[in-house]
Protein backbone atom coordinates (compact mmCIF):
# COMPACT_ATOMS: atom_id res chain seq x y z
CA UNK A 1 0.00 0.00 0.00
CA UNK A 2 1.44 3.35 -0.97
CA UNK A 3 -1.11 5.67 0.67
CA UNK A 4 -2.38 7.07 -2.63
CA UNK A 5 1.03 8.02 -4.02
CA UNK A 6 1.49 7.13 -7.66
CA UNK A 7 4.95 7.07 -9.22
CA UNK A 8 5.16 8.36 -12.78
CA UNK A 9 8.42 8.00 -14.74
CA UNK A 10 10.12 11.36 -15.08
CA UNK A 11 10.22 12.84 -18.56
CA UNK A 12 11.11 16.13 -20.20
CA UNK A 13 7.65 17.56 -19.57
CA UNK A 14 8.49 17.66 -15.84
CA UNK A 15 11.28 20.28 -16.23
CA UNK A 16 9.07 23.33 -15.43
CA UNK A 17 7.64 21.54 -12.39
CA UNK A 18 11.03 20.59 -10.95
CA UNK A 19 12.50 24.01 -11.70
CA UNK A 20 9.58 25.70 -9.92
CA UNK A 21 10.06 23.51 -6.84
CA UNK A 22 13.66 24.60 -6.39
CA UNK A 23 13.18 28.37 -6.93
CA UNK A 24 12.88 29.28 -3.23
CA UNK A 25 14.27 26.04 -1.77
CA UNK A 26 17.89 26.88 -0.96
CA UNK A 27 18.44 23.69 1.04
CA UNK A 28 17.06 21.63 -1.84
CA UNK A 29 19.27 23.48 -4.30
CA UNK A 30 22.32 22.78 -2.14
CA UNK A 31 21.73 19.06 -1.65
CA UNK A 32 19.89 18.06 -4.83
CA UNK A 33 21.11 20.55 -7.42
CA UNK A 34 21.94 17.77 -9.90
CA UNK A 35 18.20 17.17 -10.33
CA UNK A 36 17.47 20.78 -11.26
CA UNK A 37 18.80 20.15 -14.78
CA UNK A 38 16.39 17.49 -15.98
CA UNK A 39 18.37 16.76 -19.14
CA UNK A 40 21.41 15.77 -17.08
CA UNK A 41 19.31 13.63 -14.76
CA UNK A 42 17.54 11.91 -17.65
CA UNK A 43 20.89 10.94 -19.21
CA UNK A 44 21.57 8.91 -16.07
CA UNK A 45 18.16 7.24 -16.36
CA UNK A 46 19.05 5.63 -19.67
CA UNK A 47 20.51 2.74 -17.71
CA UNK A 48 18.47 -0.40 -17.08
CA UNK A 49 19.37 -0.02 -13.40
CA UNK A 50 18.41 3.58 -12.70
CA UNK A 51 14.95 5.10 -12.50
CA UNK A 52 13.42 8.47 -11.75
CA UNK A 53 9.81 9.16 -10.82
CA UNK A 54 7.59 12.08 -10.00
CA UNK A 55 5.38 11.22 -7.01
CA UNK A 56 1.75 12.21 -7.41
CA UNK A 57 -1.08 12.29 -4.93
CA UNK A 58 -4.11 12.38 -7.15
CA UNK A 59 -3.35 14.95 -9.85
CA UNK A 60 -0.89 16.88 -7.71
CA UNK A 61 2.87 16.30 -7.91
CA UNK A 62 4.34 16.18 -4.40
CA UNK A 63 7.97 15.19 -5.01
CA UNK A 64 10.40 12.97 -6.84
CA UNK A 65 12.51 9.85 -6.40
CA UNK A 66 15.76 8.69 -7.95
CA UNK A 67 16.74 5.02 -7.52
CA UNK A 68 19.83 3.19 -8.70
CA UNK A 69 20.21 -0.59 -8.38
CA UNK A 70 23.73 -1.85 -7.84
CA UNK A 71 25.05 -5.25 -8.91
CA UNK A 72 24.72 -6.57 -5.35
CA UNK A 73 20.95 -5.92 -5.29
CA UNK A 74 21.06 -2.77 -3.19
CA UNK A 75 19.12 0.32 -4.18
CA UNK A 76 20.63 3.73 -3.50
CA UNK A 77 18.10 6.53 -3.65
CA UNK A 78 17.37 10.21 -3.24
CA UNK A 79 13.97 11.66 -2.50
CA UNK A 80 12.50 15.13 -2.49
CA UNK A 81 9.21 16.50 -1.23
CA UNK A 82 8.04 19.80 -2.70
CA UNK A 83 8.20 22.59 -0.09
CA UNK A 84 4.43 23.20 0.02
CA UNK A 85 3.87 19.54 0.94
CA UNK A 86 6.39 19.29 3.76
CA UNK A 87 5.17 18.74 7.29
CA UNK A 88 2.18 16.74 5.99
CA UNK A 89 3.69 13.23 6.21
CA UNK A 90 4.21 13.11 2.45
CA UNK A 91 7.79 11.87 2.88
CA UNK A 92 6.51 8.70 4.54
CA UNK A 93 4.00 8.16 1.77
CA UNK A 94 6.64 8.72 -0.91
CA UNK A 95 9.02 6.33 0.87
CA UNK A 96 6.27 3.69 1.07
CA UNK A 97 5.73 3.99 -2.68
CA UNK A 98 9.49 3.68 -3.20
CA UNK A 99 9.65 0.57 -1.04
CA UNK A 100 6.86 -1.08 -3.03
CA UNK A 101 8.50 -0.16 -6.33
CA UNK A 102 11.92 -1.37 -5.18
CA UNK A 103 10.50 -4.78 -4.28
CA UNK A 104 8.97 -5.06 -7.77
CA UNK A 105 12.41 -4.30 -9.24
CA UNK A 106 14.07 -7.06 -7.23
CA UNK A 107 15.94 -4.74 -4.89
CA UNK A 108 16.80 -6.39 -1.59
CA UNK A 109 17.96 -3.36 0.41
CA UNK A 110 17.42 0.39 0.17
CA UNK A 111 20.06 2.87 1.24
CA UNK A 112 20.26 6.66 1.41
CA UNK A 113 22.82 9.13 2.69
CA UNK A 114 21.47 12.12 4.61
CA UNK A 115 23.25 15.29 5.64
CA UNK A 116 23.53 15.63 9.40
CA UNK A 117 21.53 18.89 9.43
CA UNK A 118 18.63 17.41 7.42
CA UNK A 119 16.60 16.43 10.47
CA UNK A 120 13.30 16.17 8.54
CA UNK A 121 14.66 13.50 6.18
CA UNK A 122 16.22 11.61 9.08
CA UNK A 123 12.87 11.58 10.90
CA UNK A 124 11.03 10.48 7.76
CA UNK A 125 13.44 7.62 7.16
CA UNK A 126 13.30 6.45 10.78
CA UNK A 127 9.49 6.58 10.67
CA UNK A 128 9.62 4.39 7.54
CA UNK A 129 11.67 1.78 9.49
CA UNK A 130 15.06 2.66 8.02
CA UNK A 131 17.93 2.19 10.44
CA UNK A 132 21.03 4.34 10.81
CA UNK A 133 24.17 2.48 9.75
CA UNK A 134 27.26 4.67 10.02
CA UNK A 135 28.57 7.30 7.62
CA UNK A 136 29.40 7.22 3.91
CA UNK A 137 32.51 8.59 2.17
CA UNK A 138 30.95 12.09 2.12
CA UNK A 139 30.23 11.87 5.88
CA UNK A 140 26.47 11.62 5.30
CA UNK A 141 24.48 9.49 7.72
CA UNK A 142 23.61 6.19 6.01
CA UNK A 143 20.07 4.86 6.42
CA UNK A 144 19.20 1.33 5.32
CA UNK A 145 16.11 -0.81 5.00
CA UNK A 146 16.17 -4.54 4.28
CA UNK A 147 13.24 -5.46 2.04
Amino acid sequence: MNNGIKLVPVDRSHQPLISRWFVDDLAGQKELNSYMNLESWMKLLDSANRWGWIAYEGDEAVGFLDLEKSLDGKGNFSFYVEPNHRGQHKSGQVLAALTNQARKLGIEQLEAGVEELNIASQKALRSANFIENGRDKDNYIVFQLIL
